[in-house]
């Protein structure tokens, strides 16, 4: 597994295709991250480590019971295939779904992202999120902005 932030490569799916680039949330936006097509801006699907840590309030739970808690987007039985798949850490190591989790400590969970498409064109912060958020992080209208030459920026 590449380190985070490092240059995207081949296809980034392993198995062939490159290595497996691993993005986080320090990972600049590249220009090859985005597709224009039929007037949207499409991101293309990339790996991303989740990380948070665990609260007071989670204290002594296991990390299913936490993330199917805290993240219900997903089904319990989902966090269950993606802890015995190697996919939700804690502290960088897998652990069983009965472990209890410590105030403080660093859970992650790895997942293959896709974001939904954005109106392509000049980006305009009153059509789109401004910040990373829920589904969108590369498509909010802060990263476009990062492949900008500073003299295009004022």
């Amino acid at each position: 597994m590449a380190a985070a932030g490092q240059p995207r490569g081949g296809g980034g799916g392993g198995g062939g295709h490159g290595p497996l680039v691993v993005e986080d949330e320090k990972t600049p936006p590249a220009a090859g991250d985005y597709v224009t097509l039929g007037g949207l801006r499409l991101v293309k699907p990339y790996h991303f480590d989740f990380k948070c840590h665990v609260k007071g309030r989670h204290e002594g739970r296991g990390i299913v019971e936490v993330f199917a808690a805290e993240f219900p987007a997903r089904t319990r039985r989902y966090y269950e295939a993606a802890l015995a798949a190697g996919r939700l850490r804690v502290e960088g190591h897998g652990v069983a779904a009965d472990t209890p989790l410590r105030s403080g400590m660093c859970m992650r969970h790895f997942i293959h992202r896709h974001e939904p498409p954005v109106p392509a064109g000049e980006v305009q912060a009153r059509r789109l999120p401004t910040r990373p958020l829920a589904g969108l992080r590369l498509a909010a209208a802060s990263f476009p902005l990062l492949l900008l030459p500073p003299t295009q920026l004022s």
